[in-house]
């Protein structure tokens, strides 16, 4: 059974790896990975696997291959086994695949529809188990996590610190990490400081890496908010050695911000350019944090350009990035879909606030700028 895990485990970094060199090139044997990974996980029945590679084949499907109707069965396959199993993260990655398909089938309304499903997801595990006190650590750090991703900061820290009083070893930096992410979404960064240094106390390194890494980088970002990019470079360099792929892109974003606030632009403006590759095969969310880090690392280099061609060539660039910015910001904010948690969102959520004030200081787009407005497509 040990060796068909780490198969089935190399299967799915393999096929993740495959779509970030090219999904139009490597598609097809990102699907025939993922599959495999499938089958193998099955095989020795671990539920953890199979959703991890559900998630990879109804990728693939989509971004890949454009298989629809095979993308549509993975779906509704991964939700079945996500409600079954309890594993909300799960949920929350099937709900990426119904938005990811509805923007490539032009049907933008099923982001809406997709908010809306997993709101009503979310909540209806919470109003049935939290009342009841009977959920497992584990189902409560995924709920936990889905409220915050949803913008549901304070709920997510009630779940979050109930969670705790009946912590695991296994998931007691799970839940610190998220409860990191949440007290950040509300601003108390002093709280998201000691729960992310929390999470990074526990002594179960190996089992906990995920958790780990998102409590590093809630971590940098405290700190870079606190204008400490120094002390968020050092925590963020040392993150990325050893990083598997796929696991590193907001890592990126965040040492594009550090750079940046540095002046080291064209260190800023690499790391942002990789964030942005990465996140072409996300979500909207995540893309649009690293678009963000492009665009500031660009009005750097205009800054300290020393010629007005290499000036002007960056400032179009940057103008481009806001726009796309504005564009995915809106429709981060319609996943949001009960109205209090999307204008919160827009009011609060510090990239859709920064995508706001850069597009106040655009002036309106000419003639020239129409090709960069339009492009809301991939880099």
């Amino acid at each position: 059974t040990g060796s068909v895990e780490g198969q089935v485990r190399t299967l799915i970094l393999r096929s993740e790896s495959a779509l970030h060199v090219g999904w139009t090139e490597q598609g097809s044997q990102s699907l025939a990975d993922a599959q495999a990974a499938l089958r193998g996980a099955r095989l020795i029945d671990s539920n953890g696997l199979v959703l991890e590679a559900l998630w990879r084949v109804g990728y693939a499907q989509i971004k890949g291959v454009s298989d629809k109707a095979g993308a549509e069965e993975t779906i509704r396959t991964l939700c079945r086994e996500a409600f079954r199993t309890g594993h909300l993260g799960s949920m929350r990655r099937a709900i990426r695949l119904i938005v990811v398909f509805g923007d490539l089938s032009g049907d933008e309304a099923n982001c809406e529809r997709a908010g809306r499903v997993e709101l009503s997801a979310v909540e209806a595990l919470a109003r049935r188990g939290i009342a009841r006190h009977d959920l497992e650590a584990s189902v409560i750090a995924n709920l936990g996590e889905s409220l915050a991703y949803l913008g549901a900061f304070e709920e997510a820290v009630a779940v979050l610190r109930q969670g705790l009083q009946k912590q695991s070893e296994i998931e007691e930096p799970w839940l610190e990490s998220n409860l990191a992410v949440a007290y950040a979404g509300l601003g108390r960064l002093g709280d998201a400081q000691a729960a992310a240094e929390r999470a990074l106390a526990s002594s179960d390194v190996a089992r906990s890496q995920w958790a780990f890494r998102l409590a590093r980088r809630v971590l940098a970002g405290v700190l870079l908010e606190q204008g400490k990019p120094e002390g968020a470079l050092a925590i963020l360099n040392d993150q990325v050695l050893g990083s598997t792929p796929g696991e590193d892109g907001m890592t990126r974003v965040l040492l594009a911000r550090a750079y940046a606030a540095l002046d080291r632009g064209a260190e800023a403006l690499t790391e942002a350019k990789l964030a942005v590759r990465h996140f072409e095969v996300a979500e909207e969310r995540e893309l649009l944090s690293a678009v963000l880090a492009r665009a500031v690392a660009l009005e750097t280099l205009a800054g300290s350009a020393k010629h007005d061609l290499q000036r002007a060539g960056y400032l179009t660039e940057f103008k481009a990035d806001v726009r796309r910015a504005g564009i995915l910001r809106e429709k981060t904010a319609r996943l949001l879909s009960a109205g209090n948690r999307r204008e919160s969102y827009l009011a609060r959520n510090p990239d859709a606030c920064l995508a706001k004030r850069l597009l106040e200081r655009l002036p309106p787009p000419d003639a020239t700028d129409e090709a960069a407005r339009l492009g809301d497509s991939p880099a």
